[in-house]
């Protein structure tokens, strides 16, 4: 077993020297790095006020080349790109409320779809190829239609009330 005024000499030599290190390392980082020699010889003291009424200032000559040399680099800030217009989906007025099929000129079964116009309020039964509101019926499919108007194509389905 070690002696307790030996462990407490080692403590304090441990202490010691982890406060020696510290302050070592803080002298050593207020050092600064790459520092030129100053010679005094080299420097002229012949200076002189330029009045007698101002001792403090002198005439320091600084070199204009001094400045030439670039610090830093700051590149240019990239010009933002303009976010591309999304192209709203234009808003059908119209809602696919049956799909059902009549009797055509021969007497065979013509799909048939029955559409509502909200905007004219009113109820409308067409088959394939018809046209209302400026869309073309061009696919009557079991649950679902297809409307061209131009180079939009925009399918209508039926909802779940509507299949009962």
């Amino acid at each position: 077993m070690i002696d307790p005024n030996t462990q407490l000499r080692v403590h304090w030599l441990i202490r010691s020297a982890a406060v020696a290190l510290m302050l070592s390392a803080i002298v050593w980082s207020m050092l600064p790095l790459g520092q030129e020699p100053f010679n005094f010889e080299q420097r002229d003291y012949s200076e002189t006020p330029e009045s007698e009424h101002e001792p403090h200032r002198t005439k320091t000559m600084v070199a204009a080349s001094n400045f030439d040399r670039v610090l830093w680099h700051v590149p240019p800030t990239p010009a933002k790109p303009e976010p591309a217009k999304a192209q709203q989906p234009t808003r059908v007025n119209l809602e696919l409320l049956a799909i059902t099929s009549k009797t055509g000129d021969h007497g065979e079964a013509v799909p048939c779809v029955v559409l509502y116009d909200t905007q004219g309020d009113t109820i409308h039964s067409v088959t394939m190829g018809q046209t209302i509101s400026g869309y073309r019926v061009t696919q009557i499919e079991q649950n679902s239609v297809s409307l061209v108007s131009g180079n939009t194509t925009t399918q209508l389905v039926l909802d779940a009330e509507s299949r009962r």
